[in-house]
């Protein structure tokens, strides 16, 4: 009976393990290569992310060397590792790949 019940526990515990391996709400900083009249140029980003009221994501984008105005996103989503970024005001899109830890998302 207690290893059924162990098993029954372990497995329940799964599904909540996976969903905080998926949340990408958070603080995200990166630099955005840009083509300038002077050459390429690398600017610093900010991306904060948080959940919305039903529970899908948005953000408020801020490029650091160009005053760090706020611009919203106008779509995130997050498929298993595949992040999507859509920032419509910009006429940006970024597409990229969540590393296995949580702590990186590597695209363009």
């Amino acid at each position: 009976m207690q290893r059924v019940l162990l098993s029954i526990l372990a497995l329940s515990a799964l599904p909540g393990s996976a969903l905080l391996a998926q949340n990408i709400a958070g603080t995200w900083q990166g630099a955005l290569k840009v083509n300038g009249p002077n050459g390429s140029v690398e600017l610093r980003t900010v991306l904060k992310i948080s959940r919305a009221g039903d529970e899908s994501l948005k953000g408020v984008f801020y490029s650091i060397d160009q005053g760090a105005t706020p611009v919203n996103t106008t779509s995130i989503t997050l498929r298993g590792s595949a992040v999507k970024i859509s920032i419509t005001q910009l006429n940006g899109a970024f597409e990229g790949t969540l590393s296995g830890d949580g702590n990186t998302i590597s695209g363009s």
